[in-house]
């Protein structure tokens, strides 16, 4: 599952992006951290977009596999040029300690209503409905640790396990299916920027870079990449990606506070 939130899962080659404010990479002003820009110290939401539209994105604090955590939830919601109507929330969830911020894992909620295919409940024709649900867990952890200063890089390893449920209003329910799958990141900190989104500027936002690395520990091309802007009192405001054709996607951006 490709994520948004330190997560990997996210560019614009803007110096500040957002069309905004002017990028300050190598600067690490004294009030700026990756701490603080991972801390949301009270619930916020947010209207943001991508390539498909306007959706909403909120910060929250529960828990976590048993940690306290601060999680990111976007829900988007579409339908399909043959009528199939898609509800889903993305939830990227993390906590900031003494070694660093730590990415806990990531929940994927799949509502959907297939009106091009049908069910018979009770000799009545039904729309397919189904509900899917991801839950992915990385082992160990990655770990963006606090004192990285702009220009560094790191590298982090780790096997994702994941469960799928899945309930159909047909009967065929798929419970507790099992994944797994290795991954390799690296991950390039490129520094404290202002970046300006929908009118508003944020200061002190952490810049990362981040490249996946095949199984084989091969990178990817050079121009395929992912990039994450995470400012103070909001966690990731914007992730965008790269791909090798060197064409550039927005995944998740401030567009306003709700």
């Amino acid at each position: 599952m490709k994520t948004t939130g330190l997560a990997i899962a996210l560019a614009c080659a803007l110096s500040a992006c957002g069309g905004g404010g002017g990028g300050d990479g190598g600067v690490s002003p004294a009030s700026a951290s990756i701490a603080a820009c991972y801390t949301a110290a009270k619930d916020v939401s947010f209207a943001s977009e991508d390539e498909e539209g306007v959706s909403k994105t909120s910060i929250t604090h529960d828990t976590f596999d048993g940690q306290a955590a601060t999680l990111q939830t976007t829900y988007i919601s579409f339908t399909s040029p043959t009528g199939q109507i898609t509800n889903r929330s993305e939830t990227t969830y993390w906590n900031v300690t003494a070694s660093g911020v730590m990415n806990l894992g990531w929940v994927t909620v799949t509502e959907a209503v297939d009106n091009t295919r049908t069910v018979d409940i009770n000799g009545v024709p039904t729309p397919l409905t189904y509900t899917y649900t991801g839950i992915s867990t990385p082992d160990p952890a990655p770990v963006i640790p606090l004192n990285m200063q702009p220009g560094q890089s790191i590298d982090q390893q780790y096997t994702l396990h994941g469960v799928i449920n899945t309930v159909t209003n047909n009967g065929l329910d798929s419970p507790g299916q099992e994944t797994q799958l290795s991954y390799a990141n690296h991950y390039t900190f490129v520094g404290f920027e202002t970046v300006t989104l929908a009118g508003k500027t944020f200061s002190n936002v952490c810049h990362f870079k981040i490249q996946t690395l095949t199984l084989d520990g091969t990178e990817q091309p050079a121009t395929n990449y992912d990039e994450e802007w995470a400012a103070p009192g909001y966690g990731p405001i914007k992730a965008s990606y790269r791909d090798a054709a060197g064409n550039d996607h927005i995944v998740m951006q401030y567009a306003g506070n709700l």
